[in-house]
């Protein structure tokens, strides 16, 4: 992560896609540098965080790894 920085507003596209499931949702695009932009949707003006496709993709395995083991465990206290 590069720390908040500003980046053009046009390409930004919501996650989640509706505001239902999230109202506090980000918002994200891919940089011309190949970065990913981050920001709250709720506040874009506060700045954006960038990170390395990289590092983006590290924290995405890590979150799934994270969900699959928290999944598993509840699989097993139910048995």
């Amino acid at each position: 992560m590069r720390g908040a920085q500003r980046t053009p507003q046009s390409r930004y596209r919501k996650y989640p896609p509706t505001a239902i499931t999230c109202p506090r949702g980000l918002e994200w695009q891919h940089t011309p540098d190949g970065s990913i932009a981050i920001r709250d949707s709720k506040a874009p003006s506060r700045g954006t965080f960038l990170f390395s496709r990289e590092a983006w993709s590290a924290f995405v395995i890590a979150l799934q790894s994270a969900e699959a083991s928290k999944l598993r465990s509840e699989q097993e206290a139910r048995r």
